[in-house]
């Protein structure tokens, strides 16, 4: 486990629900960094090109400048790269310049450490662990190539010390290499922990919305039949007829009832009832097309519609389709074999002039009451002005 964790090529890529880090991986493939490293081994450099070895500083200056250059091409490239650019391509790129970036600096330090003063020497292993520490600092998400980039750093160094018969170097730079991979596992253990309290923070969040997705839908649906409730209606109703008032389009309000409903539960059950009211929400839902239909439940066995941009003749069409539709509804399942199920229809066409949303809703439950006491199974509409009943049968 420990071994797979020091390994790992990035910390969390194998988690559910995993994005490429991309803004991480900007970070890595800044050159600052670098910048600083290089001014840190040219800073020890100084001492040996003040003794006059000049070939081997002019030699670590040229490796150092090519490692900068490439790391500022890579940096260069990587903030112009185009948006469907592949995460592990770029991964990979990062990953070659951990491998170019620990060859330099190691090689640079094992030239200066070798054949220079004790003083020398000493400021060169500073350097070095310097270099080291900021590696498991900044790029620890990814534990191993920091890992290979630190092993690429120290062995060079280690081997120049050793050829300096230099042994008790060899025990502390172990020593150093586990304290510094104690500490690398300590932060990624603290990023493993944040990055799963976020999960559940996401996770949580996503329950929440569709919790409070869900009491919305509650709130503004009919629990049996599933159509838009009460509260809906009057507000659709409200936003229909401003629309009406400002487009000057037509605008129809319908109301239904089921006849002899309180016989058919009577007779039947309220689980037949209540069936019965189902199949009725059904059939209007099938209706409703392109948001110009609105049906809704009124309350018990009443229904709305809402009809925008019908006319008052296509409205009463609309109407009198619903009686033969309604009628035909198989209802055999559910109460004894061959009984139909009518409805009565009250409808009332706006009028900009006289109505709001109570007077058109008056005038469509005093349609329906004039249908009840016509016989029901039919439509009466009632217009505002002039007023009179317009007498509409199946």
């Amino acid at each position: 486990m420990l071994f797979k964790r020091l390994t790992t090529v990035l910390v969390g890529a194998n988690e559910p629900g995993y994005q490429p880090p991309w803004g991480l991986m900007q970070d890595y493939y800044m050159i600052s960094p670098h910048f600083f490293a290089a001014m840190g081994i040219l800073a020890a450099a100084v001492q040996p090109l003040s003794q006059g070895e000049t070939g081997k500083v002019l030699l670590i200056a040229g490796m150092l400048a090519f490692q900068l250059i490439v790391c500022i091409i890579c940096q260069y490239r990587f903030e112009r790269r185009s948006d469907n650019s592949r995460f592990e391509s770029w991964l990979n790129g990062y990953i070659g310049i951990l491998c170019l970036s620990g060859l330099t600096w190691g090689g640079s330090l094992a030239l200066l450490y070798v054949g220079a003063s004790p003083d020398s020497q000493l400021f060169t292993l500073a350097v070095c662990f310097a270099i080291v520490q900021s590696c498991i600092s900044r790029i620890y998400m990814t534990p191993g190539p920091t890992l290979g980039l630190i092993l690429v750093i120290a062995t060079p160094l280690v081997l120049a010390a050793l050829s300096e018969d230099q042994w008790t170097i060899f025990p502390l730079a172990v020593i150093f290499f586990m304290f510094q991979m104690s500490h690398m596992l300590r932060l990624i253990s603290f990023e493993e922990g944040r990055n799963s309290a976020e999960r559940q923070m996401v996770r949580l969040m996503a329950e929440l919305t569709e919790a409070n997705a869900q009491l919305l839908r509650h709130a503004a649906t009919d629990g049996l039949t599933g159509l838009a409730n009460r509260r809906v209606l009057d507000s659709d109703l409200k936003t229909a007829i401003s629309a009406a008032k400002s487009s000057h389009e037509p605008l129809c309000v319908i109301l239904l009832d089921v006849d002899h409903f309180k016989s058919f539960n009577d007779n039947y059950g309220h689980l037949s009832g209540d069936e019965c009211l189902c199949r009725i929400g059904r059939m209007l839902a099938g209706e409703s097309a392109g948001g110009s239909i609105m049906p809704a439940r009124y309350g018990g066995e009443e229904f709305a519609i809402i009809l925008r941009g019908l006319n008052r003749e296509k409205c009463l069409n609309f109407a009198t389709g619903l009686l033969e539709k309604a009628a035909a509804l198989d209802m055999s399942d559910i109460a004894t074999p061959g009984t139909t199920i009518t409805i009565s229809i009250g409808l009332a066409t706006f009028n900009a002039a006289t109505d709001d949303e109570l007077s058109l809703l008056d005038r469509a439950d005093k349609g329906l009451y004039a249908a009840k006491h016509a016989g029901r199974n039919c439509v009466r509409t009632i217009e505002s002005s002039p007023r009179q009943l317009s007498v509409v049968t199946r």
